[in-house]
């Protein structure tokens, strides 16, 4: 019997043997998928621009079935959304190589995955990265919305697998799917929370202001002393908009460090969508090989397209050039 498909997980971060990338790499291979990570991202970009990086993600991205981007220990450049001041207490990625290196690297790689409709996972900085690729802006310092830094517990030296922060999901999201009929409790008094409502980490000091198009706010933070003032914990794909029909979801929290049942729950849907987008892609891959090699167009033209339609429209479709071919 042919041993079952295990989906490849791309992570890309900053460093291979840091707690973070360690976690969620065990948190991959529990989910029985495998993790595929990518750091050291300046050793690898190493005398390329920007097409030679562009050919790097696609090999990449090749070997992979679903994609992870993490988070960061500096922050994305404010020239990235167009901000025409940086905060005091903003350190931009792009002072050192890596930096420079690695946010070139992810912005390419999240855009190749929105075109292939990876399945898509961003995480802190990775959900940032996301969210300003497609065009929206950032909160360079959240203490300045809410008066304190409660949403980064390493100020407070707090683990990370400790929850701190309520997160209220949005009804009717992806998220909530996920979410569905986890039991909320209130660690430090183990009062129910109410429905829609886990408690999570916190480890960031920005935060996401305008929303990047075919995005959609999940889920958000609700602050006691502003109660106007909600801190966007969660991003998926608008079901209404290019990426409705793909798995795209970003956390502003660490899953990998298992504060909630709901980080186990987003690491186990995001490798049972990788599971069926790899089968699929291995469906069209001797299908693109035929039209290839029986001098046709190629497929580029629909790659290329709106990101529109599902992966069963897209079958469906490319089934149909490989018919059309094969009577020709």
């Amino acid at each position: 019997m042919a041993e079952a498909h295990r989906p490849v997980i791309l992570i890309s971060t900053m460093t291979p043997d840091s707690p973070s990338a360690t976690a969620i790499m065990a948190m991959v291979r529990a989910t029985g998928a495998e993790p595929m990570l990518i750091s050291k991202h300046a050793e690898r970009l190493a005398g390329k621009d920007n097409h030679a990086i562009a050919l790097q993600v696609k090999a990449d991205l090749a070997k992979a079935d679903g994609v992870i981007v993490m988070g960061n220990n500096s922050d994305i450049d404010p020239g990235d959304y167009g901000a025409k001041e940086k905060h005091k207490e903003t350190h931009s990625e792009r002072a050192t190589p890596e930096g420079e290196a690695r946010a070139k690297y992810e912005y390419a790689l999240l855009a190749a995955a929105l075109e292939k409709k990876t399945p898509l996972l961003g995480v802190c900085a990775g959900m940032q990265r996301l969210n300003v690729l497609l065009g929206g802006s950032l909160n360079q310092h959240v203490p300045d919305l809410i008066g304190s830094n409660e949403h980064d517990q390493t100020q407070s030296h707090v683990a990370p697998y400790i929850p701190v922060e309520f997160v209220q999901i949005g009804q009717g999201t992806l998220l909530s799917a996920i979410a569905d009929g986890i039991p909320g409790v209130y660690t430090p008094t183990s009062e129910k929370l109410p429905p829609g409502v886990v408690m999570e980490n916190s480890m960031h000091h920005q935060s996401i202001d305008k929303v990047g198009g075919g995005l959609r706010i999940s889920a958000a933070s609700g602050e006691p002393h502003r109660p106007h003032v909600h801190v966007s914990e969660a991003i998926e794909a608008d079901p209404t908009g290019p990426f409705g029909h793909q798995f795209v979801l970003g956390v502003q929290w660490h899953p990998e460090f298992g504060a909630s049942d709901l980080s186990v729950r987003l690491l186990g849907q995001l490798a049972r969508q990788a599971l069926e987008y790899g089968k699929i892609k291995s469906a069209l891959a001797p299908m693109e090989e035929t039209v290839r090699s029986q001098g046709e167009a190629t497929l580029a033209g629909a790659e290329a397209g709106p990101l529109i339609g599902s992966w069963a429209q897209r079958l469906r479709q490319q089934q149909a050039i490989a018919a059309a071919t094969n009577t020709r």
